[in-house]
């Protein structure tokens, strides 16, 4: 059975470093009494969290019930998501959803020889100018953007990276042991000059030397930029983009 979590002290430990640690960052931000954000756990075994139509699944270990989680999913109109491959596989003999299996990254590389410099980096300000090179890549809508954001740099959850002002990308959450980046992008006029390779070794460097695994989601177009900047592929994720 699918039960809301009204409580803190309710709130199922999580294991993975992706889907959990993105649960974890929204409940830090949002909590139990958020109008937006709400958690369910369904038998101990599934972790559910959404964010308007947005939603997260975690599986916690055992069993869970695959057909009573897309009954749930849909009823509350739920739309874009992000799961492991193992829960799609589960849910796919009751839905259908759009979805794209992504590269889960992890980087890997060493280079002690990089002055890491982020003073050359406007950090968790010029949000502005972020939105504006990121909405040329994605599907972002300013106000509801800039108000989230700033409310997770504001709690310690996110932090932002800007790059000469041509480049951006965003440390979604961090933990005692990992940080995941999201939303790497170039300014349209300064792309294929190396800014967004020069910001990835300098910020991948920095939380390396923090003793933190750092990782990434990325398309197949996307492969070979992340491999030849570090990264290694340990596994997938998959993005639904229609749930319903």
């Amino acid at each position: 059975m699918v039960r809301l979590i009204e409580d803190v002290a309710d709130f199922a430990k999580t294991r993975t470093e992706l889907f959990g640690g993105k649960i974890n960052a929204l409940f830090a931000t949002y909590g139990v009494s958020s109008r937006l954000a709400h958690f369910y756990i369904q038998d101990g075994a599934l972790l559910i969290a959404t964010v308007g139509t947005d939603f997260v699944l975690e599986h916690l270990g055992g069993e869970f019930d695959a057909e009573e989680t897309v009954a749930f999913l849909t009823e509350i109109n739920a739309g874009t998501g992000l799961c492991e491959p193992a829960v799609m596989l589960a849910l796919e003999p009751y839905c259908k959803p759009k979805r794209l299996y992504n590269h889960l990254m992890v980087y890997t590389a060493n280079n002690p020889e990089i002055n890491v410099n982020l003073h050359e980096f406007t950090v968790n300000s010029g949000l502005e100018k972020v939105f504006d090179i990121l909405e040329n890549d994605f599907a972002v809508n300013r106000e509801p953007w800039l108000s989230d954001v700033t409310s997770r740099v504001e709690k310690g959850i996110t932090t932002t990276f800007l790059y000469e002002n041509h480049a951006t990308v965003t440390a979604l959450f961090e933990n005692e042991t990992s940080v995941f980046l999201t939303q790497v992008a170039t300014e349209t006029a300064y792309r294929g000059k190396g800014y967004a390779s020069k910001m990835l070794n300098n910020v991948c460097e920095f939380y390396r030397r923090k003793r933190k695994r750092v990782l990434l989601i990325c398309r197949d177009e996307r492969l070979t930029f992340y491999q030849k900047n570090g990264f290694e592929k340990i596994g997938q994720a998959v993005n639904i983009y229609r749930f319903t």
